[in-house]
């Protein structure tokens, strides 16, 4: 009898203390098996994984990642921030792919492997112009990301695209219409994405024609108020040339109120014509004018060039209105500094030589120009006929 304790007991032990054996067991292999996971992510990796506050260098750090992991022929990553690629997604009114990658599930890397890399799911991408976002939640925006997905289970891929707000009021939104959580082979994920694509493809499609009728409307208000200004300009410029039409108008009836005051008083102190006979030298003038008239006429040897010119400039004014030469009260006043401009100027022909009346010259007396003395051929030219054939 005391045998059979002495053999029973143990077994008793054994029993008793089973489950404990096996529990440390089995979290020594976990442990094991935790550890050599995590020494394989560090030794795969060239540097160790630091977070990155900037999400530009984020997504590009995670793509050249990928590069490295798994070649270079897959979807195209979007090169910037999350909240950058909806923005652009929103405004050129296309669909966006969100991939969230977690280096903690087995899965991920079958994945990027049999899906991301897949050509089927390149050349989905590509004929339906599809933006592709991808993170890594161990990155601040790639987890917040993760938070507005609410995602559950990785490797993790959303179908974001711009839906119109219910009723129809306000603007529209970004939302997630399709996604897929967890592992799948690429012909179910491209299908499933298809048909959602192709469901809110119509809704899209009416997006953009309402944002070209829009555009349109908006071309055609700026070319109307283009044209609007134009034709006010046009307008303005109509009212600038003639008002200024109008003062050159005014400024050139002032000039000949002057010039013909200047003239009637001119008129009053020019010398009467001496009578043959008289004492005193003269000078014989023969004029021939812009018209083709002639005029013959005696001066003085002491009567001036600028006397020459009065008889040219004022001749027939008292045909035309004899009481008109005397100066009254009512005649325009001269400013002080009115200066005469005549309209022609006095030349003769063999040889050629001009006779300008400008400055000192009006004041020489005609027995101190040889050319005139004693008698003289003189041609009457238009100024404005000189200026044409100057130009």
């Amino acid at each position: 009898m005391q045998e059979e304790n002495r053999f029973t007991f143990p077994a008793l032990l054994k029993v008793v203390f089973w489950p404990v054996s096996l529990s440390y067991v089995l979290l020594a292999y976990v442990f094991a098996y935790i550890s050599g996971r995590q020494q394989r992510h560090i030794v795969g990796r060239a540097t160790s994984y630091t977070r990155e506050d900037d999400p530009k260098v984020c997504a590009s750090r995670f793509a050249s990642r990928f590069d490295d992991d798994y070649g270079t022929d897959h979807v195209p990553f979007f090169q910037g921030a999350y909240m950058e690629a909806l923005a652009k997604a929103k405004a050129d009114l296309k669909f966006l792919l969100v991939y969230l990658h977690s280096e903690e599930h087995d899965q991920a890397d079958t994945f990027c492997r049999e899906v991301l890399c897949h050509p089927q799911f390149h050349e989905f991408t590509r004929s339906h112009d599809v933006l592709f976002w991808a993170g890594d939640i161990r990155d601040e925006e790639a987890s917040k990301v993760a938070g507005v997905y609410q995602v559950s289970a990785y490797p993790f891929l959303a179908l974001v695209v711009q839906k119109p707000r219910q009723g129809g009021g306000g603007s529209s939104q970004m939302s997630a219409v399709h996604v897929q959580e967890g592992l799948a082979p690429v012909d179910e994920v491209v299908q499933g994405f298809s048909q959602r694509l192709s469901r809110f493809e119509t809704a899209l499609q009416a997006l953009r024609a309402e944002r070209r009728e829009r555009e349109m409307a908006r071309e055609i208000r700026e070319q109307q108020d283009a044209a609007y200004q134009a034709s006010l300009a046009a307008d303005r410029e109509k009212k600038r040339i003639a008002e200024k039409a109008a003062q050159k108008k005014e400024q050139q009836a002032l000039v000949a109120a002057y010039s013909n005051v200047y003239r009637r008083r001119r008129l009053q102190e020019l010398p009467e014509e001496p009578k043959a006979g008289d004492e005193e030298p003269t000078v014989r003038l023969s004029f021939r004018t812009a018209t083709g008239g002639r005029l013959v006429r005696r001066f003085r040897g002491s009567d001036t060039l600028e006397d020459v010119y009065t008889f040219i400039d004022t001749y027939g004014m008292e045909e035309e209105n004899p009481a008109s030469s005397s100066p009254s009260s009512a005649d325009t006043e001269l400013p002080d500094d009115y200066v005469h401009e005549y309209e022609f100027t006095l030349a003769s022909l063999m040889p050629r030589k001009v006779f300008p009346c400008e400055g000192a010259n009006g004041h020489s007396v005609l027995s101190d120009i040889r050319e005139l003395w004693p008698s003289a051929n003189l041609v009457v030219e238009s100024k404005d006929l000189e200026e044409e054939e100057e130009c």
